[in-house]
């Protein structure tokens, strides 16, 4: 397999601000064998290295000497499935809102106060992202991920993650170190909404469609 490997980049469609700051090397993967050739490349020839989801909360200021990765594993796949809980594999890549927006189509729920956070699933676990009384690692069965190091795939159990506050052990300790491949959901069928935060309080007898459209609102 050939890495499509690109040189001196201009990183503005992958930025939300129009500085035109230049990647030195970019490559976006989408298996995990392009992931670890990658990593290989950037530690052969001494690289820095940047993983990047849609870079939706980075700002380059000046060009950036390195390898950036752009992380578009994409899949999403039904684990179990019973009258009460689905239990669902997201690949990283997948767009976060996306995500949230399937789930309540399908029934899932759990996720509604999520809605509009932008980014990837791969970023979410590593934030702990939490908006309208929710985090994300309510719903987190699980995290994969693969080691720079060693360049080997591992799991984490949601206790071993670590999560707090916008907060976990992806973001305080291997951050860069590591690379998220999958995280694994648990999604309740029969919901109990969490509307506390004022905007939701208002809400006549609100299903989870309804928290949904609201909090879409609230973000536009």
């Amino acid at each position: 397999m050939t890495l499509d490997i690109q040189q001196n980049v201009l990183l503005q469609p992958y930025n939300t601000m129009a500085v035109p700051a230049k990647a030195q090397y970019l490559i976006e993967v989408d298996t995990i064998q392009k992931v670890q050739q990658a990593i290989s490349f950037a530690d052969q020839n001494k690289l820095q290295m940047l993983v990047l989801g849609e870079g939706s909360n980075t700002l380059f200021t000046k060009d950036y000497k390195g390898l950036i990765l752009l992380n578009r594993l994409l899949g999403l796949e039904l684990l179990e499935e019973d009258d009460h809980n689905v239990l669902l594999k997201v690949s990283a890549g997948e767009n976060w809102h996306n995500l949230v927006a399937y789930a309540i189509e399908q029934g899932w729920y759990g996720l509604e106060n999520l809605a509009l956070i932008p980014g990837l699933v791969g970023a979410a676990p590593i934030q702990n992202i939490g908006a309208y009384g929710v985090e994300v690692k309510d719903c987190i069965i699980a995290v994969d991920f693969l080691d720079f190091e060693n360049l080997e795939l591992t799991g984490m159990a949601n206790a071993e993650c670590e999560f707090a506050y916008r907060d976990s052990v992806f973001k305080q300790q291997s951050l860069n170190q590591r690379i998220i491949t999958h995280v694994t959901f648990q999604l309740p069928k029969q919901y109990v909404l969490e509307t506390s935060y004022g905007p939701l309080a208002e809400l006549d007898s609100p299903n989870p469609r309804d928290i949904f459209n609201k909090v879409v609102a609230i973000r536009q």
